[in-house]
């Protein structure tokens, strides 16, 4: 089996149509607010919440930099309406004081938290050191006042038992043909040639798909919601959590989703997210 020190190279020379992502020039904040998309350098996660590796591949490119992603992928969110950001370390996230409506939470840039650490297993993830690792990219999305309007959906729900539905505010769709593997408890997984992609936290009741569907691209898998494993203690805001997996060697492994939510942005909004520090 190969080593976690040799999984960087192997990796990268496993994975077929691999895209090397171009990283603009970095700018100000100032000028990249006139920009519909900006967005931290990947691996720049808030100080001190993660642990980035420095890995790269023989020309200098570092693991994080790559669009790990199928070409021409679709953004999770349709409209690219969501901006990448800890769910933890946020205003109303778990380890931070504050509401998750805040409108701060929806006005960007987008900042990476795929090696946000995390309690619990050492996961397997390129670009990150060893740990227990986030693994995934969490996604705040749709407006604020979508945020509000599900909270006090939730509340109707629970209180009066009215329909499920009426908290679909912000689709989540499939960034690939392909087929529908798993339907968990709260994630579904959709895998396109070989590439695994989970879908986490979105609304269980009134999901789009069944088990071994076949899906195409654009094709609405659910909505974003607050799903997980409430019965065991467990809570989280209302957003997306993304993954990218890989086979090898008989595990799933961990491949970086910023770059390729980053460029299937771009690709969305027809424009060159301004990269800012």
């Amino acid at each position: 089996m190969t080593s976690r020190n040799e999984l960087p190279l192997a990796a990268a020379l496993s994975l077929v149509l691999l895209t090397t992502a171009t990283i603009p020039l970095s700018t100000d904040v100032a000028s990249a607010t006139k920009h519909a998309c900006w967005y931290y350098a990947p691996g720049n996660l808030i100080p001190d919440t993660g642990k980035p590796s420095d890995e790269r591949l023989g020309d200098g490119t570092k693991l994080n930099e790559l669009d790990w992603g199928e070409p021409h992928g679709l953004n999770p969110i349709p409209g690219a309406r969501g901006i990448a950001q800890s769910q933890v370390y946020n205003p109303g996230g778990y380890n931070t004081p504050g509401d998750e409506c805040d409108a701060s939470n929806f006005s960007g840039p987008d900042r990476d938290n795929y090696c946000e650490l995390r309690i619990g297993k050492d996961r397997w993830a390129i670009g990150c050191k060893p740990g227990p690792t986030h693994a995934g990219l969490d996604i705040k999305a749709g407006t604020r006042d979508d945020c509000l309007l599900m909270r006090i959906a939730q509340e109707r729900i629970l209180n009066n038992g009215e329909d499920p539905k009426i908290a679909d505010l912000v689709a989540v769709q499939a960034v690939q043909d392909g087929v529908i593997t798993t339907i968990g408890t709260f994630s579904v997984d959709l895998v396109s040639m070989g590439r695994l992609y989970r879908y986490m936290h979105i609304n269980m009741k009134t999901i789009q798909v069944k088990l071994g569907d076949s899906v195409n691209k654009g094709k609405i898998l659910g909505y974003m919601y607050d799903d997980y494993n409430k019965s065991e203690g467990y809570w989280t805001t209302f957003h997306l959590h993304w993954e990218i997996r890989f086979p090898m060697n008989g595990e799933e492994v961990f491949l970086p989703p910023y770059m390729a939510f980053i460029r299937s942005k771009e690709r969305t909004l027809n424009a060159t997210c301004q990269l800012v520090q």
